[in-house]
């Protein structure tokens, strides 16, 4: 079996990776991460090879390897991180698993992580259960987050110590990156100094170091008010092209849901309530949905009347307002451009009645 996936970008590497594996194998699964996209394969039950070649943007491109066959004398996961030098991974599982190395495996120019990651994980582990064991008995409270805050702290500590290698970098990329807290806090807003502080200005300057820069950067939208809203354009799910350049001097709301987000699904009567109080006035409300399936967005947005701009499953218009890190998300952009209101930083937890956003409403609106 061959994949071969050609998108073009600038600055791009090559890779070429054949796996191999013994027929006790049959339920492995291989993910893909090229510094741009994931991609899972699901190798077909008798074939016992693959090969794969693809772009990667970074040092190397990430090969994730599951076993979830009733084999348990093989690792249930492996992680190997793949250069330019076409390589080889042939997992054998007649072999008996060494103590000190694992013989099951063999490599040819890739790069094992998978005992990095186990040592990595273990270090937070105690914390990591006393954070979940916390939240299914006491559910999001300060002490959750005060919990969460010690394990972030040691994290970067670790990323800091380990700043040289690729491992802390993808770390950091793939686990403090995407963190949001539904408040603004000092500790997620550090992440931007740390990243320039700490990794090399080689790193930062390649095309993963920016893209990674650049999520941060987004992300810091949804935590602060009184910044310029980004620019964005996208497609209703009537096919109506809505551009942020053709709603100059329009005040914006702008709202991030699901159909299984329950506080989603709590706060739309009261922007039902704002779009029918605000019919004839200047704002604009434009919903756009994380549901991928689309008969259930079409059905719920008929359900529930939700007569203004709806837009289904639009992943880099949510990248704009930092991505999909907490739902509901609400924006107000005023006729400026200013973004006058977020969820986040204006601590808004009446999903009910959005008191907060009301009132700015009012005082921007009602004059």
């Amino acid at each position: 079996m061959f994949f071969y996936f050609s998108k073009n970008y600038a600055n791009q590497n090559h890779f070429n990776v054949t796996l191999k594996w013994s027929r006790e194998l049959l339920d492995l699964k291989i993910y893909i991460n090229n510094g741009i996209e994931s991609k899972t394969i699901t190798p077909k039950i008798n074939d016992y090879q693959i090969t794969i070649s693809d772009i990667f943007i970074g040092k190397y491109a990430v090969i994730s390897v599951s076993n979830s066959s009733k084999n348990k004398l093989f690792p249930e996961y492996c992680q190997f991180y793949i250069s330019r030098k076409p390589a080889t991974i042939i997992f054998n599982a007649n072999e008996k698993l060494s103590r000190n190395s694992n013989k099951k495996i063999k490599l040819i120019n890739a790069l094992d992580v998978t005992q990095k990651i186990k040592e990595y994980n273990e270090i937070f582990q105690t914390q990591e259960v006393e954070k979940e064991n916390y939240l299914q008995k006491n559910g999001l409270d300060s002490i959750y987050y005060s919990i969460f805050r010690k394990i972030i702290i040691k994290k970067l500590d670790y990323i800091k110590k380990n700043k040289n290698t690729y491992f802390a970098f993808k770390k950091f990329e793939s686990e403090l990156v995407p963190l949001n807290f539904p408040f603004q806090d000092s500790l997620i807003d550090s992440f931007l100094s740390f990243y320039s502080d700490t990794f090399s200005i080689e790193l930062q300057k390649s095309l993963e170091g920016r893209k990674v820069k650049k999520k941060l950067d987004d992300k810091w939208i949804i935590t602060h008010d009184g910044i310029k809203a980004p620019e964005f354009e996208t497609i209703d799910y009537l096919g109506n092209k809505i551009n942020s350049k053709d709603l100059k001097g329009k005040y914006v709301l702008i709202n991030f849901w699901a159909t299984w987000c329950g506080p989603c699904m709590a706060e739309l009567p009261a922007i039902k309530k704002i779009n029918e109080k605000y019919t004839n006035k200047n704002i604009t409300i434009i919903s756009i949905s994380f549901d991928k399936d689309f008969n259930l967005f079409l059905e719920s947005i008929k359900k529930n009347n939700l007569d203004w701009i709806n837009v289904h499953y639009d992943e880099e218009f949510a990248l704009k307002f930092g991505g999909r890190n907490s739902l509901p998300q609400l924006f107000l952009i005023d006729a400026k451009g200013t973004i006058i209101y977020n969820r986040i930083s204006s601590n808004e937890t009446d999903y009910v009645n959005l008191a907060t956003l009301n009132k700015i409403l009012e005082s921007e609106l009602d004059k």
